[in-house]
């Protein structure tokens, strides 16, 4: 994932479910008859095979192994200098882009994101690099401020993904009974038109 987005803003937990929960029945219905009863006789294996696969795992942002830079961006005729700050993302970075809050955004924070690395500023509105003490307290209440959001952010979309987890094997079993009822009875209709 190469991206710039407003993060954990793009859509709620409950769309990106539905929405993740439609792509599994379809994967489903697409299967061939012979993959579902090549399970028939393992029909939990089945089962665990389409959970690991839509299963979400935890994601975390690290704060402890950051880099820091300070960065000029010209403005009209002189520079604005920002604090940028790259962490590393554990987990999948799609993530990201989920309110874990049911549409409730506490924070607007445009991040960019490149593979497994979250990339965000401070802006330090000043016009040198050489930040005083009084720039630096700012950007430091700024930054305390994001992590926590952050954090809080990421504790929420972690218990959203669990509770998505507990409904997954309930949410696929009927599916796939339906699919392994339909996949035998189209079995034997082959076989009755094998004539000999």
């Amino acid at each position: 994932m190469n991206r710039s987005f407003n993060l954990f803003g793009e859509k709620s937990f409950s769309d990106y479910a539905l929405e993740r929960f439609k792509n599994i029945a379809r994967a489903i219905n697409k299967m061939s008859d012979v993959e579902v009863l090549m399970y028939e006789s393992n029909f939990d294996e089945l089962i665990k095979k389409i959970v690991d696969d839509y299963y979400l795992s935890k994601i975390d942002v690290s704060f402890d192994d950051k880099l820091v830079d300070v960065v000029g961006k010209q403005f009209a005729n002189h520079t604005r200098f920002f604090v940028e700050y790259t962490l590393i993302i554990n987990g999948d970075p799609q993530l990201l882009t989920i309110d874990p809050y049911r549409n409730f955004i506490q924070k607007f924070l445009f991040v960019e994101v490149k593979t497994n690395v979250l990339i965000f500023e401070i802006d330090t509105n000043y016009f040198s690099d050489e930040l005083n003490a009084t720039v630096m307290q700012t950007v430091r209440y700024e930054y305390n401020e994001i992590k926590k959001f952050i954090c809080d952010a990421l504790l929420h979309l972690n218990n959203e993904s669990q509770k998505f987890n507990l409904q997954l094997e309930d949410f696929i079993i009927p599916i796939l009974v339906s699919k392994l009822r339909k996949a035998h009875y189209n079995s034997h209709i082959r076989e009755k038109l094998n004539f000999k």
